[in-house]
């Protein structure tokens, strides 16, 4: 039985292999896409659009199919409280990132991409206010139910 658990576990790293190159090849060709937009290529934007849809449909597959074999990606936890502390530091250090930003627009007189970062920091701040509130609520039902009923 040993031999087959290597086996799937094989598979498993085979397939979390391709969803890393998949990952990695998403972030370039979506920047490309939008490249092309701004340049108004709408050809080759439209190319770059569908490659970079179904790169990222791709990528659902095979994390589907990894779960499925019972295999995680690394930072991926069937803890709740774990899963949202992680998405919650994740956020703030984005919402970090784009003070960062904001204030060297704001030293730049760049007013068009401090009123582009007035809004993302607002969809951030309203996500980290929904984690924590996610959060609370999780932490709460633990608190009523033993460890073995969760």
């Amino acid at each position: 039985m040993p031999d087959e658990t290597a086996k799937l576990q094989a598979v498993i790293d085979a397939l979390l292999k391709v969803k890393g190159l998949l990952v990695e090849a998403y972030e370039p060709i979506h920047s490309q896409e939008h490249l092309w937009e701004v340049l108004e290529y709408p050809g080759l934007e439209k190319w770059f659009d569908k490659l970079n849809r179904d790169l990222w449909c791709l990528h659902h597959r095979i994390l589907k199919r990894v779960f499925k074999l019972g295999g995680r990606p690394d930072g991926v936890t069937d803890d709740e409280s774990a899963a949202f502390n992680k998405a919650l530091s994740l956020l703030q250090g984005i919402h970090a990132a784009c003070q960062e930003v904001y204030d060297a627009a704001e030293e730049a007189d760049d007013y068009v991409t401090e009123g582009k970062l007035e809004d993302i920091q607002g969809d951030v701040e309203a996500w980290i206010v929904s984690a924590r509130a996610k959060l609370a609520q999780i932490e709460r039902l633990k608190e009523g139910f033993m460890e073995e009923q969760l």
